[in-house]
C-alpha cells in the first residue's frame, strides 16, 4: 500500500505540472514586471517611457483645452485641462492627458506638451502625439526641467524646447535644447535671487529660432531672457523691484 500511494502522488503531482505548463502554452502570457497590459493588447510600462497606440486621425486643425478642474497640485492650485484636438468634422480628446498649458501644434500633424499625473512622484511628463501614425508618447523632461515650477515651450517647428532650468537652489537660467535628442543649444549663466522670491519661469517662442524665457520672482518682478538659436548672444532685462 505504501508503495501504491506513493506512486499515486508522484503520478498526480506530474500531472499537475503539466496542466499548468499547457496552460500557459495556450495563450495565457504573462506580462514583465514593470508592464500593465492595456484592454486593447497595447502594453505600456507603468512608469514613465508610456507608449500609447491609438488608431492613425486625419489632419489636425486646431487645438482647445476643456473641462477645466482646479485641483491642488503639490504645493500649489491649479487648473487642469483635457486636450481637445479639431479635424475637419470631428472632435477627439487624447485619453489619458491632463495638462496644466496649451500645448503645441507644429503642421497638421503633431501635438507636443506637458501632462500632469497625480499617480506618480515626479507628476509632470513631456507628452509627444501624431496624428498620421496615431502614437502618444509619455516621456520624462530633460534633467534639470523642473516642470512643477518652470512651463517649458516647443519652437513651432518642434525642433526646440525651452524652459527655465532651476538646479535646486536659488539660481535660474535659460536653457534651448534640440528635441527630441535633448542636445544643449542655449544655456545663459545662472541669474541668482533670493530663494524665497522664485516663483517659476515660463517660456515663449517668437518664431521658429527666436525665444523669450522669463524667470518668475515675486511681486511680480521677473527676468527675461531673449535670444535666437542661429546667434550666440542673449539679451537679459531685469525688472528691479523700485520700478513697480
Amino acid at each position: 500500500m505504501t508503495g501504491c500511494m506513493k506512486l499515486t502522488v508522484i503520478a498526480c503531482f506530474v500531472a499537475l505540472v503539466a496542466c499548468r505548463r499547457s496552460h500557459t502554452s495556450q495563450g495565457t502570457s504573462v506580462a514583465p514586471p514593470g508592464v500593465m497590459r492595456r484592454l486593447d493588447g497595447a502594453q505600456r510600462p507603468t512608469a514613465s517611457g508610456r507608449l500609447i497606440h491609438l488608431a492613425p486621425a486625419p489632419p489636425i486643425r486646431g487645438l482647445s483645452l476643456a473641462d477645466s478642474a482646479f485641483a491642488e497640485v503639490g504645493a500649489v492650485g491649479r487648473y487642469l485641462y483635457h486636450v481637445v484636438i479639431r479635424h475637419d468634422s470631428s472632435l477627439d480628446t487624447l485619453p489619458g492627458i491632463v495638462t496644466v498649458a496649451r500645448p503645441t501644434l507644429v503642421a497638421d500633424s503633431l501635438v507636443l506638451g506637458v501632462t500632469y499625473d497625480s499617480t506618480t512622484v515626479d507628476g509632470y511628463f513631456i507628452f509627444r502625439y501624431s496624428a498620421p501614425s496615431g502614437q502618444l508618447e509619455i516621456s520624462d523632461p530633460p534633467l534639470n526641467l523642473r516642470l512643477a515650477v518652470s512651463e517649458p515651450a516647443f519652437a513651432p517647428n518642434g525642433r526646440y524646447i525651452a524652459y527655465i532650468a532651476f538646479p535646486g537652489d536659488a539660481t535660474g537660467r535659460a536653457v534651448v535644447r534640440r528635441w527630441p535628442s535633448e542636445q544643449l543649444v542655449v544655456e545663459t549663466p545662472s541669474d541668482t535671487v533670493p530663494a524665497t522670491d522664485v516663483t517659476g519661469g515660463w517660456a515663449d517662442w517668437i518664431d521658429s529660432t527666436q525665444f523669450e524665457l522669463f524667470m518668475v520672482i515675486a511681486d511680480d518682478r521677473w527676468v527675461r531672457f531673449r535670444g535666437a538659436i542661429d546667434r550666440p548672444n542673449v539679451v537679459v532685462d531685469t525688472v528691479p523691484a523700485s520700478a513697480q
